[in-house]
């Protein structure tokens, strides 16, 4: 480049020398730790993952897994939650299904003298 001495062998003084730093284990466990947490936030947050805690007596909707025609509803009608285990649900209809193929009703109305399956979510009425 023009105006710049050219570097020589010798020349290596635009180096910084890196200061060496001492670890302690304690230390190194806890920036690792930190560096992992941050880690999971950006995937999670990337990948919109969520935890979901249902607990018993929820309304929930069932996500259809198949193709959707136009005009049909991604999820089944909702449905009352009986138990709760560690990733999965079991639902009024007897079945057990994972926490990632449902989706919980925030507001619903109770259709009065018919049982909890034809409850109607608020959004739908």
């Amino acid at each position: 480049m023009r105006g710049r001495t050219p570097m020589s062998k010798d020349n290596v003084g635009w180096l910084k020398a890196a200061k060496r730093v001492e670890w302690s284990p304690e230390e190194v466990k806890t920036n690792i730790e930190k560096a992992q947490d941050k880690y999971k936030k950006y995937y999670d947050d990337i990948h919109k993952c969520k935890e979901v805690k249902l607990c018993v007596g929820d309304v929930v909707r069932v996500k259809s897994n198949k193709h959707i025609i136009k005009g049909q509803s991604k999820f089944s009608f909702p449905m009352r939650v009986i138990a709760v285990y560690n990733n999965s649900a079991r639902l009024d209809d007897g079945k057990v299904w994972h926490v990632s193929a449902l989706s919980l009703c925030k507001s619903t109305r109770v259709v009065s003298g018919t049982d909890s399956r034809t409850e109607i979510p608020r959004s739908h009425m």
